[in-house]
């Protein structure tokens, strides 16, 4: 054997011990092909179920929506969403406002988008109820565009805003759009916010506080009446004051919310107050007070008033020793003599003359044949012959 058929030789061996090894390594250490076929198809099953998992997710998160979203009649939805905006509007207290469809994008798979322009009138806090009722609900809609212009010389704002909902195919129609609040958004933090959109007035400058002129306390007799006027004033010349009392309207009092007038008649004695409040309408609002003392005491006891009594009669009365001693008749005159025994004396007195004696004061206006008749204090008196002065007898509304 040549040299070169030895090497042939060899390579040959050499090559089929290769080959030989191959087979045995292969037949040990690779697996079964059905184990390669079992892992596909298990992978296939995964994706499948997974596939599954997210259609039912999808399913759910449409039905969810479909909560939340227009129906699908266009017309329908946009109808309710309109009206839905009207009210809105008119809570809010917006003035000379006016919705008006857009044209939007065209109708696809997903959903079709209802836009609506809104313009109105309104200050910051109805501007701000707008926006709170608008994002309290959970609807399928969006503000996409918004534009606030303050009006010179007033509180107010021009409001602008594009808004967008969503109508989706699977909606049914519905006679009014579901209230459902938004999970996120409860009442308090509407109330927060609402607050912190009134501190971070974007749209005036910082407000000011009214001022309360200084008022006095008061004491008051019984019977008698409180009578408060107070006065304010604002250095914000577009802020209005509104007054209240702190503590309540007493019972049985009067008090005028626009003007702060107070009128009050205590019933009791005692110590009372009351605390006037002026508030601003401000962003936010601010107030000042004022506490006012009130004592009601008893009034002093009346005047005495002193009737003047009848003149007292003198311990000695002379009119007990003038006697009517008689009448005579000289013509067509008549002349009574009345003797003062205390001097002594007679005197002669005719009709219209003046009788002065002690206790008797009085006028002659009648002089008959026995008797005498005077006038005094209004009092007719007549005095017949041999009587005194004081045993006068009193005549019941007429003469003798």
């Amino acid at each position: 054997m040549t040299r070169r058929e030895r090497i042939l030789l060899i390579l040959v061996g050499a090559m089929s011990l290769l080959a030989l090894g191959s087979f045995v390594v292969s037949a040990l250490f690779s697996e079964d092909p059905r184990l390669d076929r079992i892992a596909e198809l298990e992978q296939e099953i995964e994706q499948q179920e997974r596939q599954i998992r997210l259609g039912a997710k999808a399913r759910r998160l449409i039905g969810e929506m479909e909560k939340h979203a227009l129906p699908a009649d266009i017309q329908l939805a946009q109808d309710r969403y309109q009206e839905w905006l009207f009210e809105r509007l008119e809570k809010a207290g917006l003035r000379q406002w006016s919705v008006d469809p857009v044209s939007g994008r065209s109708a696809s798979r997903a959903g079709t988008p209802i836009a609506f322009s809104i313009r109105g009138v309104g200050n910051l806090g109805q501007f701000t109820a707008l926006l709170g009722s608008f994002y309290y609900v959970d609807f399928l809609h969006q503000i996409r565009q918004l534009q606030v212009r303050p009006l010179e010389g007033t509180k107010d704002l021009d409001i602008s805003l594009l808004v967008q909902a969503m109508s989706l195919p699977g909606v049914t129609e519905r006679d009014t759009l579901p209230e459902i609040a938004q999970a996120r958004i409860s009442a308090d933090n509407l109330e927060q916010a609402t607050r912190d959109i009134f501190e971070r007035n974007l749209f005036a400058p910082e407000n000011n506080a009214p001022r309360l002129a200084k008022i006095s306390d008061i004491q008051i007799e019984l019977g008698k009446s409180v009578a408060i006027e107070p006065k304010a004033e604002d250095a914000d010349e577009l802020d209005k004051l509104r007054w209240s009392l702190v503590d309540g309207i007493p019972d049985g009092a009067n008090f005028e919310t626009t003007s702060g007038r107070f009128r009050w008649t205590p019933k009791d004695v005692g110590s009372y107050a009351i605390e006037l409040r002026v508030t601003d309408d401000g962003y936010p609002a601010k107030a000042a007070t004022q506490r006012v003392a009130i004592r009601v005491v008893e009034p002093p006891p009346p005047e005495k008033i002193v009737v003047p009594s009848e003149k007292p009669k003198p311990s000695f009365d002379r009119a007990k020793y003038a006697y009517l001693i008689s009448t005579i008749q000289t013509g067509e005159q008549w002349q009574m003599w009345l003797h003062d025994r205390t001097n002594d004396r007679i005197e002669r007195l005719t009709l219209g003359d003046r009788v002065d004696v002690g206790s008797v004061q009085a006028t002659v206006i009648r002089i008959s044949a026995r008797s005498v008749e005077l006038e005094a204090d209004g009092k007719r008196l007549l005095v017949s012959l041999g009587e005194n002065l004081t045993e006068a007898s009193e005549l019941p509304g007429g003469g003798i």
